[in-house]
């Protein structure tokens, strides 16, 4: 019980510092695109996504702590282990960049209207918060978990010529890709989020501007669902043979888990798909932000059965 509630856990966490990295750059593109169309709307949607993804933030790096902390006061001694190949300097930088992206992102969402005549350095905030958030912490905690899973690796330090050795490896490159995509997807779904809780002075102005971000938020979440499903296959196969054999057959709740996340993630396909060709109603919309929600949690406890 205590490790299905850790891994549900972990699926927001998850969540949160996806929003946290890929939200920035879906807010600068929203922000611009309103710019190119004469379209308040988007503008507004991305300030309102900005500030989803500093809150984003907040919780992932909470959460984040917390559970290290949880672990470790737990006697998790695979997790100290793993902790403890890592130079402490390196632990000093993580905690550095967190303070950077953290104050881009804050930076770029508190000085949205005073920057409004210096779009470009403004952009540059958002950019520059989202792109460090999602080059270092997957590539960062996927190497350490790859490296633990192989015994020839698992009592080496975490050295800066181990690291870019496993940078490039196929495993840890297939499974950032992957976060990279449930990143953009989450980001899609806040922005179908913010359409939903649009408020406007009359029903027909709010029915308008809703279905024009949730139409825009479908198609964002609905690219990388897309693109996530040969990375899907790619992780898959660059999963030790052990792993693999777990989800697909060698443990049954594992191999259940994973088809009804495979199921549900056709069905999400489908239903980001209607929204994006129009066919939207508020309904539809709350149940694909739902069934995104779903996968995730589903895909954790995959991921956390594989062993």
């Amino acid at each position: 019980m205590f490790d299905a509630l850790l891994s549900q856990i972990l699926a927001v966490h998850l969540m949160a510092v996806n929003l946290a990295s890929a939200g920035p750059l879906v807010a600068v593109w929203l922000e611009w695109r309103g710019s190119r169309t004469g379209q308040d709307l988007l503008s507004a949607a991305g300030r309102t996504l900005a500030r989803l993804a500093l809150l984003g933030l907040v919780i992932g790096v909470t959460l984040g702590v917390g559970m290290l902390l949880i672990a470790w006061g737990g006697g998790d001694e695979q997790l100290r282990s793993m902790l403890e190949t890592v130079p402490a300097m390196r632990w000093w930088y993580v905690g550095g960049e967190i303070l950077f992206s953290g104050g881009c992102l804050f930076a770029y969402w508190w000085y949205w209207d005073r920057l409004a005549g210096r779009r470009v350095w403004h952009r540059v905030l958002g950019i520059v918060a989202g792109t460090n958030l999602l080059y270092h912490f997957p590539l960062l905690f996927t190497a350490l978990s790859v490296k633990m899973s192989r015994f020839q690796l698992r009592d080496l330090e975490l050295d800066r010529q181990l690291y870019k050795t496993l940078m490039f490896d196929p495993e840890v490159f297939s499974r950032v890709m992957h976060h990279w995509l449930a990143a953009f997807a989450v980001a899609g779904a806040a922005v179908i989020a913010i359409g939903l809780r649009l408020k406007r002075p009359t029903p027909e102005e709010r029915e308008a501007d809703s279905t024009r971000l949730i139409g825009t938020g479908s198609r964002i979440a609905l690219l990388a669902t897309v693109t996530q499903l040969p990375v899907g296959v790619w992780v898959l196969l660059q999963t030790p043979t052990a792993s693999r054999e777990n989800v697909l057959g060698g443990d049954s709740v594992t191999t259940v888990l994973f088809g009804v996340s495979i199921l549900l993630a056709l069905s999400l396909l489908q239903s980001l798909f209607n929204l994006a060709m129009g066919e939207i109603t508020r309904g539809a919309a709350y149940r694909t932000i739902v069934q995104l929600v779903v996968v995730i949690c589903l895909m954790t406890a995959v991921l956390g059965r594989m062993g």
